[in-house]
């Protein structure tokens, strides 16, 4: 052992294994090995290259045993002055010291605007611990052993292994070489052929080492890996789905009503009806109120704004009522603590600081239109930038005929629609005209026997009366005992004048028709199921007549006296921004680019916006609001001019309205369309397409190809018959071709293809070397014999393209001028290109680049389409700008290890704006104890100690607070009852310098309460007596009612579902009575009583303690 004053330590005499010198010599390798034993081995390889394959871990044997060791100390023993006391007595001392300041039973205050509960919380019980008696305290030596215990990650790594196949020889190897007496292990180099490196392992029992050495340099032997030799070488329609917006006064034309399909949407109503069926959100059936916005009187606007404000409510309100906005939203928002984009876009605040490229990064698509309108000059380039990422997303037929068979399918059940346009009972008409001049002359009577034209139509309109109205009787009656949904919108004009005219429908159809014998049946039988309906309510009229005890038994039930409520628990709340959406939610993935928010930055901003692709945008409850905000459609429709000519039918729009249409139209024929059984075809793997208006194409090569690149083949094999096939195909890569990506040099592989289908096969290699190059053509057999074959063809390979790929961002990107690069950029879609290729160009030119200015020109137009590539901006730092430094940094990783917040030249970080740090509020909370207990202050709340906690992580970082940070550092201190600490920090808040003006006006009305200046308390309250926020004023109306009460003008609620004001009430009204005995007389003190009764007792106090001493 080795000893120290503090530690014991075992030697464990071990020497390891060394690998001292490897000497070349004859062709021989003579490596010297130190300290060998007869454990010793030695293993030698050579390779060419060096490996990526940790070969010295595969050795390893984990090494020696760990050596014992022991912790010594001295002995000390320690004493203490004093004893502890119990944790209770030193809270009432500290209690009984402490300053005093009033009771407050106003709620407390807050600094969230529009408060949701994000989740409950729960709080914990701290016990007061006992008192310790005098006694000595001795820091025992602690022994044992002590040692540090290592634990190997062994994670998974991905690592891309080199194909060495091109090599003629594979690693030699020499294991188990053992080392003579001398410790000098010799090794027989003989067979080395290419192989440059010679790598030493001497392993042990408990040790393992290397060394390396480079072997005289030489050419290796290659193997041919390429593909040696191959084998011998009149009108047509088509039906439309459709969506046209129509302005004012514009006409609109279907040829023939009986093959089409049209639904019209003509009012908020009516698109909103559509996005809650596609969408089924149920946020947004809450908000259905806004259909009747207009309609609403000023009590109830304010009403439903204060119970749902929020971003989306907010902006809707900027759109549709400018009024309201100004007078209400706009100066409540202005109170916000932490604003959002959307909050300073709504208060016309600058928005240029959201150009940074991280805060650009944050906003969602609208955001962004929004943003770019607003700055005016930035409204095309948005427009272009938004219409790129569009084009970035697969065209998907089958989702759009999904959303507009949708679309066309909720109109018909709509109760908003009705039909207003009668394109429905056109069709249906001109159909049953068809089918009466089919069945002319036929003996089946038609209209009598229910099996004619006639007949049906009446048969499913009767049918369809009496249970509508069967239902409507039951339904009135169960009203009584199940609580009634929700009631639907309001029905607007045309779908009131089109369910009035419902009883004539049937009486249309029939006169239209005119068909023999069929009035008098089918309209007696209509009449009589519109007759119904009268009967049926009459019905149902005197059911609930008869069930008005209920309504009595209710009325009673509501004039009882309430118990006591208990307390709910608290509640974790932060700032209603996007409706009830965690912060961690709010980002650019929120509203994402589609075809409609495509339509809406494309639209000029002073126009009308109609747009059917809406459709598409139901992926959250925001960007639905936003679609019903951005929608130039009225709150109620209107009527429009019709006119029918045979099976035409035309429109004349009184309002704006937009239509979805089905018809069947004349195709044209596409150009080169030609029926296709096998095809094959060739493409550069980096350049696999092209794109054009949003669609992606096919880039073939078919003229020259280039050595050493990759390339693909694409064949395309389709069965157009009836019938299960059972093929096989044999496919080749080309002479002097390599293959790639796990290829093959030949194929033949059978398959099954199913009728009418398709089957694609994809192979991919490159060439060597230049020349040309037959392809022996794909071909496709069956047992019976060959069936197919594709044609043949020959690759030119060259060193470069005879002509100039100008299209080819891999060519332009490598080869191009810096000019030619800058235009690439200014004409196709940022989305689409790999930007980094270019990242060579930002060097200086004496390094191989297009110097500092093309650094500048090509962030500068990145900039201005809004597209960022963290490489290009990180040369920057290479060139040492300082601004686009500063972009770099904001969106650089490092930005996560500078700390919760920092203010500095180059790079600054908001906890807020970065999501670091968000502001909750807890209430109700119900402090145990309102002083400190114990020798720490503990909050037991488990979410609000984690919330603090975060707060004094941020404000560590400062070197002062700002004015938000004494805000909320007060209120956090309130929250803990630590009022006398709180006011220190309130106090130097000044009010002039922050926004959230409305939260510091009733903070300082609830500290007047705490510091008795009431007089104070009164003539702020005033002030906002009469705000238009309810929630907001009802905290200013308790305030007053308090302060009545503390006048003596009694208890007066200012929110009667306020459980903390109906409880004072409930306390005012109930009944107390008091005694208080003097010398000879006793008071009574009484409140709500009118009389009561005292008894005289005598008693015997000795006798009573003589009996029961202690009571």
């Amino acid at each position: 052992f080795v000893l120290s004053d503090n530690r014991a330590l075992e030697d464990n005499r071990l020497n390891p294994v060394q690998v001292q010198a490897i000497a070349i010599e004859d062709g021989k390798a003579k490596i010297l090995i130190g300290n060998a034993g007869k454990l010793t081995r030695v293993h030698v390889y050579a390779t060419r290259y060096l490996s990526n394959w940790d070969n010295f871990s595969a050795f390893d044997v984990g090494g020696p045993p760990s050596s014992y060791s022991m912790g010594l100390s001295r002995k000390r023993s320690l004493y203490v002055e004093e004893r502890v006391i119990g944790e209770e007595y030193r809270y009432v001392l500290d209690r009984r010291y402490a300053r005093k300041y009033p009771g407050n039973m106003l709620a407390r205050p807050g600094l969230i605007l529009n408060p949701w509960s994000l989740r409950k919380t729960e709080t914990g019980i701290k016990n007061a611990q006992s008192g310790e008696a005098y006694e000595e305290l001795s820091d025992l030596a602690k022994f044992g052993k002590e040692q540090e215990q290592r634990k190997r990650l062994n994670m998974r790594e991905e690592r891309d292994y080199p194909n060495l196949d091109f090599l003629g020889n594979n690693a030699l190897l020499w294991a188990n070489v053992k080392p003579g007496e001398d410790g000098i292990a010799t090794v027989d180099l003989k067979g080395i052929s290419g192989q440059q490196r010679l790598h030493v392992y001497a392993v042990d029992a408990w040790n393992v080492a290397y060394r390396p050495i480079a072997l005289a340099s030489s050419d290796p032997p290659l193997r041919e890996l390429r593909m040696a030799r191959a084998l011998e070488p009149k009108k047509s329609f088509s039906e439309q789905k459709l969506f046209t917006s129509l302005a004012e006064g514009e006409e609109f034309k279907i040829e023939d009503v009986t093959t089409s399909k049209l639904a019209s949407y003509d009012s908020l109503a009516k698109a909103y009806s559509l996005l809650s069926t596609l969408s089924g959100n149920s946020d947004l059936t809450k908000f259905g109120f806004i259909l009747q916005w207009p309609g609403l009187k000023e009590e109830e606007k304010r009403a439903k704004y204060s119970e749902f404000a929020c971003h989306e409510l907010h902006f809707f309100l900027h759109q549709k009522d400018p009024a309201f906005f100004a007078k209400v939203v706009r100066p409540y928002l202005a109170n916000k603590k932490d604003k959002t984009f959307l909050d300073h876009w709504l208060l016309g605040d600058d928005l240029s600081g959201y150009l940074e490229p991280f805060r650009f990064s944050r906003l969602n698509a609208v955001e962004k239109i929004l943003m770019a309108r607003k700055l005016g000059n930035e409204g095309k380039a948005m427009a272009r930038h938004i219409g790129e990422l569009s084009e970035m997303i697969p065209a998907d037929p089958e989702k759009f005929n999904r959303l507009f068979d949708s679309a066309i399918g909720n109109s018909a059940l709509d109760s908003q629609s009705d039909d207003s346009l009668g394109f429905d009972k056109r069709s249906d008409l001109m159909k049953a005209q068809n089918k009466q001049r089919f069945l002319a002359g036929s003996s089946a009577t038609l209209g009598t026997g229910g099996y004619g034209t006639g007949g049906s139509v009446a048969r499913d309109v009767r049918n369809s009366a009496f249970l509508k109205f069967e239902e409507k009787a039951k339904a009135e009656v169960a009203d009584h005992f199940y609580a009634a949904p929700a009631p639907p919108p309001a029905l607007t004009k045309s779908a009131a004048k089109a369910q009035a005219e419902k009883k004539t429908l049937g009486q249309t159809i029939v006169s239209e028709i005119a068909l023999p014998d069929f009035k008098d049946t089918s309209v007696k039988g209509l009449n009589s199921a519109f007759e119904f309906d009268a009967k049926s309510t009459r019905a149902a009229k005197r059911a609930r007549d008869k069930l008005g005890y209920l309504d009595a038994s209710l009325k009673a039930r509501g004039a009882g006296r309430q118990f006591y409520r208990k307390l709910p628990p608290t509640e974790e709340w932060a700032e209603n921004n996007y409706y009830r959406l965690p912060l961690d939610r709010q980002k650019a993935d929120l509203i994402k680019v589609n075809p409609f928010w495509n339509d809406f930055a494309a639209h000029p901003a002073d126009k009308p916006f109609l747009s059917g692709n809406f459709i598409y945008s139901t992926g959250s409850f925001a960007e639905m609001m936003f679609v019903l905000s951005v929608l130039d459609l009225p709150f109620e429709a209107e009527e429009h001019q019709v006119e029918n000519e045979g099976v035409a039918f035309s429109l004349r729009s009184g309002k704006p309205l937009l239509l979805f249409h089905q018809e069947v139209r004349e195709a044209q024929k596409a150009p080169n369309a030609r029926d296709i059984l096998l095809s094959q075809n060739f493409y550069r793997a980096d350049s696999r397409y092209l794109n054009e208006g949003g669609e992606r194409l096919d880039n073939f090569v078919k003229d020259e190809f280039l050595k050493q690149i990759a390339y693909g083949c694409q064949v395309v094999i389709t069965n157009p018959t009836s019938s299960v096939r059972k093929l096989r195909y044999l496919a080749q890569i080309p002479t002097g071709a390599v293959p790639l990506q796990k290829g093959f040099y030949s194929e033949g592989r059978p398959f099954r293809l199913e009728p009418y289908s398709t089957r694609t096969i994809e192979f991919y290699f490159y060439f060597p070397e230049t020349g040309k190059f037959p392809v022996y053509p794909i071909q496709v057999g069956s047992d019976k014999g060959h069936l197919a074959g594709a044609q043949a063809f020959t690759f030119q390979v060259v060193d470069k393209l005879s002509k100039r790929d100008e299209t080819s961002w891999a060519w332009v990107s490598q080869n191009g001028t810096a000019k030619e690069v800058l235009q690439y950029l200014r004409d196709h879609n940022l989305n689409r290109i790999a930007l980094d290729k270019i990242a060579f160009r930002m060097r200086n030119e004496n390094e191989g680049g297009d110097g500092k200015a093309f650094f500048a020109k090509t962030l500068q137009l990145l900039s201005a389409r809004f597209a960022y590539d963290p490489t290009l901006w990180s040369y920057a730092l290479y060139h040492k700008d300082v601004d686009r430094l500063r972009e770099y940094l904001s969106r650089s990783p490092l930005t996560g290890r500078c700390g919760l917040y920092l203010d500095s030249p180059l790079l600054s970080i908001d906890p807020v704006e970065r999501g670091f740090h968000e502001h909750l509020e807890y209430k109700p909370l119900v402090n145990a104890r309102a002083h400190q207990l114990g020798k720490g202050r503990e909050i037991l709340n488990n979410r609000f100690f984690a919330q603090y906690r975060g707060l004094m992580e941020v404000l560590k970082y400062k070197s002062s607070f700002g004015q938000d940070d004494l805000l909320a550092t007060s209120y956090y201190l309130f929250l803990q009852d630590r009022v006398e600490e709180g006011l220190r920090f309130f106090d130097k808040v000044d009010p002039q310098s922050i926004d959230e003006k409305l939260q510091h006006a009733y903070l300082s009305t609830y500290l007047d309460f705490c510091k008795g200046e009431l007089a104070s308390a009164r003539q702020r309250a005033q002030r906002y007596a009469d705000y238009p926020v309810d929630r907001w004023r009802n905290l200013f109306l308790d305030a007053l009612g308090q302060l009545d009460e503390i006048d003596g003008k009694g208890v007066k609620p200012a929110d009667e579902e306020n459980r903390e004001q109906a409880q004072d009430v409930l306390a005012s009204s109930e009944p107390s009575l008091g005694l208080d005995i003097g010398k000879g007389e006793f008071t009574i003190a009484a409140r709500n009583l009118e009389n009561c009764t005292v008894n005289y007792y005598p008693m015997d106090v000795e006798l009573l303690f003589s009996r029961k001493p202690f009571v």
